[in-house]
Order: structure tokens, then sequence, then C-alpha cells
């Protein structure tokens, strides 16, 4: 199962084509294995986790784990020496394996599920999954990381185009003067066709001298051929492919440039004035640039382009489209998920963002509002709708110009959305334009805290959020987490502070190579605890920060809870709301049992029961006054956690205190 969408969804790649053509006319009137890499020093974590296990079974297991995980789903084979592998430390063997080309895939596959998008399977007997090929940040990301490069290229949100090896057969069975033709001859036939038709205009511009007017109307009944011969041509590709041509107006784009010189020479001059040989050279321009075009194309056909690896994935020459330089990295899947219109503003494009790139899940976890301008009725109301917009809108601005399909509407007067719907441009985009005194034309950015704005990353372009990502600590973080959700279980709880830890140096070696930082972030992973355990409990932490204790903190799936609903007020950095700090875990006078540092009016320290009572009143208090958090919404579920947990730790004080 592919998240984010299928074919169905697509509702026919054809006809989307051929409408959003109209509508834009309309706006526009294996190469060798990475070197074997040194042993890091800088890895912390590279003792082996004890094992009670005499025998070295544990130590098998966690050999033949981590080859499956590091060589694409292949497990260790009859190549594999075992006896040796069981004398080596785990980082080398680790290293080993990913010296193996097979762990371009297991990069990939990770980079997939990274972006939200990870298929059942990469690979289809000795190729690959059509889909692998449709995210061309991470192909770029993965390869770079096996020639010891920048893993950060999963960042860059333009950069190459990595087409698929052409489709084995048709979307629709070819049918009469098509029936019988395989699939690569049917794509021979519809590119002869529209070769033929350009040809035809050019002889017949080239031959006896016509008059002005007559060849302006032949070439002029020729353009409005062309939504026919958009169709006819489509007909030998599937969707994805449809899509990338679409993206890049594959046809559409020699049309329309043709339409622009033919425009300039008819619309209202005298015959006399009409210069027919600029127009035989805009058409005879077109088709040159169709027929590099055609030949980039007809280089992915199966016979030709079968990649085995990776490594011999091949970048689309992106020279031989028109006005095309860099492709946008969100290719046929994703734009079918994250469809725009005229009234969603790109918003689910921003909520994607900031949740496959920052980990900022604003549906399960809405942020904090701005300070409220307002009366507290008014605040009340509107503070969640306030919390997301103020993240959502400014992120969605990157994308202000991408209508349909991500295609890139900037120099056009209008824009036309998924459900091809049109809008004038510069009114849609007004949405984004920043108040008067702000000292910047655009309110667009990455907006950490709507309650502090002052950590807002600001930027206009998609190269911008590129950019943005690439510094933002949080997207580094967000990796290290993503991976370990790969590597150990997506619902397995992590501590706070053992993800710091490992942010740290996945950060502090990015610097350096982040290459080298993505493969010791692996290593690190695998050799936790959480790694190693057969039985996971989802929500216990079993990794924590180099000299922490485990004791000194409430179990890891409240101070999760705690962390991230309360501590933003409760904190002793902000002198704690209600003189409670519910970000630490201390002895209580006595010390029997831990509590929360937490203060009364004459600053002693109050007995946890009280502490607790207070905590589990104010979860369950209907006055908005008195509820917490304040002025937030909580997830029920987490709610439940805590006021459960308050609950069961007060029974089991009293009956404690009655012994």
């Amino acid at each position: 199962m592919i998240c984010g969408g299928g074919r169905g969804l697509f509702g026919s790649a054809r006809r989307w084509a051929l409408a959003a053509a109209a509508a834009l006319g309309a706006a526009s009137a294996s190469p060798t294995p990475a070197p074997a890499q040194q042993r890091s020093a800088g890895i912390e974590d590279a003792r082996p986790f004890p094992t009670a296990n005499p025998d070295g079974w544990a130590k098998r297991r966690w050999i033949e784990k981590t080859a499956r995980l590091l060589r694409g789903g292949e497990g260790l084979g009859p190549d594999d020496d075992v006896d040796s592998l069981m004398t080596m430390p785990e980082d080398e063997i680790a290293r080993r394996f990913m010296r193996d080309a097979r762990f371009g895939d297991m990069v990939l596959d990770f980079n997939l599920f990274m972006l939200g998008f990870k298929p059942d399977r990469l690979r289809s007997g000795s190729g690959y999954e059509r889909t692998a090929f449709d995210f061309s940040n991470a192909i770029a990301s993965a390869q770079a990381v096996l020639a010891g490069g920048d893993y950060l290229k999963l960042f860059d949100l333009r950069g190459p185009l990595y087409l698929a090896p052409l489709s084995d057969e048709p979307e629709d069975p070819p049918t009469g003067a098509d029936a019988g033709l395989t699939s690569p001859q049917l794509r021979l036939k519809v590119m002869a066709e529209v070769r033929a038709a350009f040809a035809a205009v050019i002889a017949r511009g080239k031959g006896a001298r016509p008059n002005g007017d007559w060849y302006c109307s032949l070439v002029g009944k020729f353009l409005e051929r062309r939504d026919d011969i958009a169709r006819r041509f489509v007909r030998a590709f599937n969707d994805a492919e449809v899509f990338v041509f679409t993206r890049v107006q594959l046809i559409q784009g020699p049309f329309a440039a043709v339409a622009s010189v033919h425009a300039e020479e008819c619309d209202g001059q005298p015959e006399r004035w009409v210069e027919i040989p600029l127009i035989v050279g805009a058409l005879e321009t077109a088709l040159y640039r169709l027929d590099r075009a055609f030949a980039e194309i007809l280089k992915h056909e199966p016979a030709a382009y079968r990649p085995r690896s990776l490594a011999e994935f091949r970048p689309f020459d992106l020279t031989a489209l028109i006005d095309t330089h860099a492709w946008l990295a969100f290719g046929h899947e994703q734009s079918i998920a994250l469809g725009n219109s005229s009234t969603n503003f790109n918003r689910k494009r921003a909520a994607y963002v900031l949740k496959r790139f920052f980990c900022d899940d604003i549906v399960a976890s809405p942020p904090e509002p701005p300070a409220p301008a307002q009366s507290h009725a008014q605040a009340k109301a509107e503070n969640t709708c306030i919390a997301c917009h103020a993240k959502l809108d400014p992120m969605a601005g990157f994308f202000r110009g991408h209508g349909a399909y991500f295609f890139d509407y900037g120099r056009m007067s209008a824009i036309v959305f998924d459900d091809l719907s049109t809008a004038e441009r510069t009114k849609y985009e007004a949405a984004w334009r920043a108040p008067p005194g702000t000292n910047r034309e655009w309110n667009i950015g990455y907006v950490r805290s709507a309650a502090t704005p002052d950590g807002t990353a600001f930027g206009n372009t998609v190269e911008d959020l590129s950019r943005i990502i690439r510094a933002a600590p949080e997207a580094k973080r967000c990796v290290v987490r993503r991976l370990f959700e790969y590597m150990v279980a997506p619902d397995q709880m992590i501590d706070s502070g053992w993800l710091d830890h490992l942010t740290q140096a996945f950060e502090r070696e990015a610097a350096v190579n982040s290459g080298e930082a993505f493969r010791n972030a692996v290593l690190r992973i695998a050799q936790s605890r959480a790694y190693r355990e057969r039985d996971l409990a989802p929500r216990q932490c079993y990794d924590f920060a180099p000299g922490t204790n485990p004791g000194d903190a409430p179990p890891c799936r409240i101070a999760h809870v705690l962390k991230k609903n309360c501590t933003s007020c409760h904190d002793s950095a902000q002198d704690g709301d209600g003189n409670l700090d519910l970000g630490r875990w201390i002895a209580a006078p006595g010390g029997r049992e831990r509590t929360f540092p937490h203060l009364d009016e004459f600053w002693d320290q109050v007995r946890p029961e009280e502490t607790l009572a207070k905590i589990a009143e104010r979860l369950a208090a209907r006055d908005p006054k008195l509820r917490m958090p304040k002025n937030r919404l909580m997830r029920a579920d987490e709610r439940d956690e805590l006021m459960q947990w308050a609950q069961q730790e007060l029974v089991r004080l009293r009956q404690r205190g009655e012994r």
C-alpha cells in the first residue's frame, strides 16, 4: 500500500492533462561501492549491549537482523562467513554491511518512510517498483550516501528528475489501428504522429510561396488541434508518465511557443507584413525540442534501461525539455495526495512539509496560539484555529504559485487548481503579502511557535524553503526520530533526552559530512537496547542519554505527554505557572517518593498527593479558566493517559500512607 494515493485517485491523467492544458491556455492568454569507512571515534555507544546469553545467540540474532536492515531486506546468505562475523565488533559488522551496494536500498526505503510514502516493497523481481523513482530528493540523497556525499539532499526540493523505465504495457489496451502493438511500438507510433503533424505544416510554409493570410490560417487550425494531438500522444503512456509530461508541458509547451509567434505575426497584421519564415522557424524550433525530448524518453525503454541497483538510477536530461532546469521534488504520488484548490490555499501542502520534514504534526498536536489581542471569550473560541493557521499559512506561501500537480504558474496571469477551478494569480497570492511596516514583501516562512514569533525563519521561494529545512535543527532531529521509528517500531516511545543526545551527535557530524553522520546514526540506533529487545512494550523507554538516571523522571510515556502539552508553561526556566515545574522529577520531603517541584505560598514543597490531586482536578475541569492546558487543545487520549496515571499514583500513595 502506498500512503497518499493510487491510480484510482488519479482520476485519469489523460483527462486531467487535457483539461488542464485548456485551462492553462486560458491562464496564459552501478558504480563501485563507497570505500570502507574507518570506525568513528565520535560514536559514544560503540560497545555491545551486554547479554546474558553465553551461547552467542543474541549476537547472531543481531547480526541477522542488521544484515536484513542494511542490505535492503536481504539477510545472511551462503557467501557470509557467520563464524568470522561473530568474532568482529558490532560496529565493524554494521559498517561491512553498509559497504554493500544494497545499503542504498535501505537508505532509499527509509527516505520514503521519512516522506510518508513508504511502499510495501521497493523491488519487483530484479528491478524496482515504479514508485521508487517518484521521489527525486529521496533518490539523490540515497545515492549521495553511497558515494560518501551529502545525505541532506533529501531536503532539496528542486533537483534532478528520475523517470522510471517506461511501462511494459499501455494504461489501456490498444484498440483500432493500434491493436496488437507492443508498448515500445505504440510509443514510436505516437511520437511519429506528433512529428508528422509539425513537419506537414513546416513543409507547407517552405513550399510554394503562400500568402500571409493563408499560412496564418493554416497554422491557426494546426494550433487548434493541440488538445487532440496531446490526447493521441498520451495513449502510449501510463498515468505516472503522463503526470511528468503534463508537469513539463511536453506537448503543450512547443505549441505555446509557436502560438506566441503566430499571434505576433498574424493577429491584426496586414498580409504583406506577415513574416512567414519567422513562423516556420518557430515550428522548426518546436520540432527540434520535441525530437530531443522524444530521444531522451526513449532512453528509458525497458529494453535499454532497467536499473539493478540504486547506483544505476539515471537522471532525466532536463535540458531536453522547454524552460525546465530543475524538477520540483513532489512527484506523482505526492501530487495526488496534496491537491490544492482555490479555498485550500496550499494548507494541505504546508501541513505535509511541517509533519514530514519537521515532525510537527499540527493535527495530532495543535500548536500554541499567539498571545490573544482580544477578550478571553474570543480567545477561547478561536485559539485553536489561530494557532494552526499561524503556522500553516506562512508555510503554504512557499507554494503560492504552484497550482495543480505542483505546476508553476508563477509567470502566468492565472493559476489552475487540482479541481480545475482557476483564479487570478496576483489576487490569489495577495493572501501572503506582508502587512505594512514589516520590512519584507511576503509573510512566508517557517513559524516555530506562534506564541514566540521571533524564531520564525522567513523566505519566499521553494529554494528558500530548502535552505530553511537544511538549517533547522528541528529537521535534523526529525530525521533521527524517524530513523528510530523505521529501525525499531513506528509507535515505540523514545526518551526525549536520548533523542536529543542522538540528534546532537548527528548535527555535529553532519556539519562535516552528512552522509557519514547518517551512517553513524544508523549504527547508534542499531546498538541501542530498543533495537535489540525482542518483545517491546510500546509505551516504555529502553534507552537514555549518557549519565541519565531513569528514576529522575516520571514514566517515559508521562514525561512525553507533559513535555508536549504542559512544560511550555510549567517549567523552572519560566518560573513555572502556579509555582509548578512539570519538567523535573525530584525526591519528595522524606525521600520515600518522587514528585514535581511544586511550592506553596510560603515557598515550601507541596506534598506529592496534593500536587497529583491538583493536576487531576485541572485536567478534568470544565471551566476554561481552570482547565489545563490553558488555551490549548490536548489530545483526548493523552489527557486520559495523564489523568489515569495521576489517579493511580494517588491511590498508591494513599494505600502506602494507610500502611
